[in-house]
């Protein structure tokens, strides 16, 4: 049997973690009941989108964190269920557009965006350094993959997720609603 997948549709607040973590709580669980084995939220599900200034507050980074590994464990009786989330991630010196991959109490993956967004109002570059290695796991014997909105234009990140192993891509992506914008 393959795979059931959810996809969150969720209205994140930006900057609000908590609330954003009790939608993608409430989104999962509703999603499990249903026989959900994955759940994908939003790009930066976690913190809204886009975050902008905030992404230069360290504070932000350990309260993104701790949402995150409280969501994980919100789930660890879970078996055999992975909920993808997306969060800023620090990893040294280098801030990343992130989606981590939630099962059975722990963060099993952490994939970084590797094509940074140039969009009217939302310029990731300021923000993040590009990821460069692509993230697969396995559920009921089909290897999924990860790309990041842009990552999934471009030939190199899917190309990298399908010569780990990646049978299927999943690509969280959120942009911001514009009156009267078209995309080119």
């Amino acid at each position: 049997m393959s795979p059931k997948i959810a996809i969150a549709q969720i209205n994140s607040i930006v900057g609000d973690i908590d609330h954003n973590r009790q939608l993608i709580h409430h989104f999962a669980q509703r999603a499990i009941a249903t026989g959900a084995d994955i759940v994908v939220t939003p790009e930066l599900s976690l913190t809204g989108y886009p975050p902008k200034d905030l992404l230069f507050d360290n504070d932000f980074y350990n309260k993104t964190m701790n949402a995150l590994l409280a969501l994980a464990k919100d789930f660890a009786h879970v078996k055999d269920f992975y909920l993808l989330v997306g969060h800023p991630f620090v990893k040294g010196k280098n801030r990343y557009n992130a989606c981590s991959i939630l099962s059975e109490g722990k963060i099993i993956d952490t994939y970084c965006k590797v094509v940074l967004s140039n969009h009217i109002g939302f310029d990731e570059s300021l923000y993040f350094t590009s990821g460069t290695k692509p993230v697969v796991f396995t559920v009921k014997n089909i290897c999924f993959g990860i790309n990041l909105s842009e990552d999934s234009t471009t030939h190199f990140a899917p190309e990298n997720a399908k010569k780990a192993g990646a049978q299927v891509i999943l690509v969280p992506s959120a942009l911001t609603y514009q009156i009267d914008h078209i995309s080119k």
